[in-house]
């Protein structure tokens, strides 16, 4: 059986929809522990961690398309 490129992409999409998930969640978790003095080095992470979180749901919403 030959798959077209979105019948591909579209095999991905139960773990990019999960992806962003995890690291949504990884964000938040981030960002409550900069509430303490000993973790305001994570609120870099909590950025970068939000970016990608972003870019892995616009991947997931391709993908189910």
């Amino acid at each position: 059986m030959i798959l077209t490129i979105g019948n591909f992409i579209g095999r991905f999409h139960p773990v990019l929809v999960h992806l962003p998930i995890g690291i949504l969640l990884l964000a938040a978790v981030f960002q409550f522990l900069t509430a303490k003095e000993k973790y305001q080095s994570l609120h870099t992470a909590v950025t970068i961690a939000l970016f990608w979180g972003m870019l892995s749901a616009v991947g997931a919403c391709i993908s189910g398309f």
